[in-house]
């Protein structure tokens, strides 16, 4: 006998969609608890890789075998956080999205999809020449230049704490100065720093001097930019940040 939608009673279908509207809910809740907040999945559109390739500079040394991996995890980083403008930025476009999703992900490799940057909720870009607010909790805050096709962190603004901490760390001796031009991985290490000292406490400490956030934060542009050099300069450090990424750059192959 064929069933006949006309013949429910009313009240069954109402109490079925409070259902199907609390079930939505709720798996929205679960996601944005996790860093995620729509449902969008998809493959990594193809102008997509035309802002990893020319504005991620870290993208040519991934290996293959961890590309897929890698553009699966900026997609859900575009999917999952609000980009919102501020100052003289109108409006945030993928090709500032994409830049800024590709170096955040780097530091995502290997450690699966629920660990999305789950405590920052909104990405706010402005102007590498704005005056900028202090960031509020779940939120951080970048400084795009056009010009150069970056985002940076306003603290990096002013570099004279972080010389010091890149002199310490040997950056110099790689034949570059003794800090880059830009810190392109710096504010979303600043983001993993806590979990970094947790588990190895008083290890940024002995490597360098200085605020442990900013240590950490040119450690790790040095374990992506010159990997050889600080296994060669710090092996416990390189060590410890190996197995917090979980990933081996000083084996990845160069061009």
């Amino acid at each position: 006998m064929r069933i006949c939608f006309a013949s429910l009673s009313y009240i069954y279908l109402f109490y079925g969609f409070i259902i199907l509207l609390v079930g939505w809910w709720v798996v929205i809740r679960m996601r944005k608890a996790a860093g995620k907040w729509r449902l969008r999945f998809y493959a990594l559109p193809r102008p997509w890789l035309k802002y990893l390739h020319q504005d991620v500079p870290f993208y040519e040394k991934l290996p293959l075998e961890l590309r897929a991996e890698y553009q699966d995890k900026v997609v859900q980083f575009v999917d999952a956080k609000l980009f919102r403008p501020g100052g003289s930025i109108e409006e945030v476009t993928y090709s500032h999205q994409v830049p800024i999703a590709g170096n955040a992900c780097l530091l995502l490799l290997n450690i699966g999809n629920d660990n999305n940057y789950p405590r920052v909720l909104t990405v706010y870009v402005y102007d590498h020449k704005d005056t900028v607010p202090e960031p509020r909790s779940s939120t951080i805050i970048l400084l795009w230049d056009e010009a150069n096709r970056r985002a940076i962190d306003p603290r990096d603004r002013d570099k004279s704490t972080l010389i010091p901490i890149a002199s310490q760390l040997g950056w110099e001796t790689a034949g570059k100065s003794a800090l880059p031009d830009v810190l392109l991985i710096a504010p979303w290490a600043r983001v993993r720093t806590a979990e970094f000292v947790e588990a190895n406490p008083g290890l940024l400490e002995k490597a360098a001097q200085g605020e442990a956030i900013d240590v950490f934060a040119v450690a790790t542009e040095m374990f992506l930019a010159v990997p050889a050099l600080l296994q060669r300069q710090h092996p416990a450090l390189y060590e410890a940040m190996r197995l917090f990424y979980r990933v081996d750059p000083a084996r990845w192959k160069t061009k």
